[in-house]
């Protein structure tokens, strides 16, 4: 069983500290996936898989990743995630 997704939904993340209560706990479809910079800025990351760097993001840009954590520490971002429709649904068993 699994729930119907569509569409995206946009998160504002400015100054601050985003964890997987915002972010989504990457088993859920609601989980960000892509970080776009709207003005220049810098976000402390940490990966869901493992790892953390820090991104120094220009106007423009964005990062496919799936972050654990997030501290935005000046500029403002976009993380982005698929809209969840709570519609639940069974795939066909074959």
């Amino acid at each position: 069983m699994g729930l119907e997704s569509k569409n995206y939904e946009a998160l504002t993340l400015t100054a601050g500290t985003y964890n997987s209560s915002v972010l989504g706990n990457g088993f859920s479809a609601n989980t960000v996936h892509q970080l776009y910079c709207l003005s220049t800025g810098i976000a402390n990351i940490t990966a869901m898989g493992g790892g953390s760097f820090v991104w120094s993001a220009t106007t423009n840009t964005s990062l496919d990743i799936v972050p654990s954590n997030v501290i935005i520490s000046g500029g403002t971002f976009i993380g982005f995630r698929t809209k969840n429709t709570g519609i639940s649904y069974t795939p066909n068993a074959f």
